[in-house]
């Protein structure tokens, strides 16, 4: 089972994480790969991909300004305080998906609905968030999803 994070980074692409994307990215086509290759010894591969989840990460990263920004803590806390699922909400999940030896898990339904947008419709994704940054909304409409809990 390999976790990328989340849904937000590798399958959908979002803008300002070039260098973390690419390792995500990396990571489903490995996962990928590894289940076409591994299918014919009965062993599964998994990639669980979750968003949001109610957590305390954002306590310990606020604390080290090493590592983040105000903004970043900022949505980090609207995110978090507007999650619908628990860790152990996700950990169910998974364990169904692995068991059901299913490729993807999307434990969050609107996980599930963004990755799809994406996969079928990628240069329009790619091209409202490329107009987001350059009008310099970007920041601004990840607060109102984060507040919605739609991240």
């Amino acid at each position: 089972m390999n976790e990328p994070s989340t849904f937000r980074t590798a399958p959908i692409g979002i803008t300002m994480l070039v260098v973390y994307n690419t390792s995500k990215a990396a990571l489903f086509a490995f996962s990928e790969t590894l289940f076409s290759e591994l299918a014919g010894d009965s062993i599964g591969v998994t990639v669980a991909c979750p968003s949001f989840f109610k957590t305390n990460i954002i306590e310990n990263l606020s604390q080290d300004k090493r590592y983040t920004n105000d903004f970043a803590v900022e949505l980090g806390r609207a995110v978090l305080e507007n999650a619908k699922m628990s860790a152990d909400d996700i950990a169910r999940e998974v364990v169904r998906g692995v068991n059901k030896k299913e490729l993807y898990v999307f434990p969050q339904p609107s996980a599930k609905k963004l990755w799809r947008t994406k996969r079928f419709f990628p240069m329009m994704v790619l091209n409202f968030s490329a107009r987001l940054v350059k009008s310099g909304k970007f920041e601004s409409f990840l607060m109102r999803q984060a507040r919605k809990g739609k991240l």
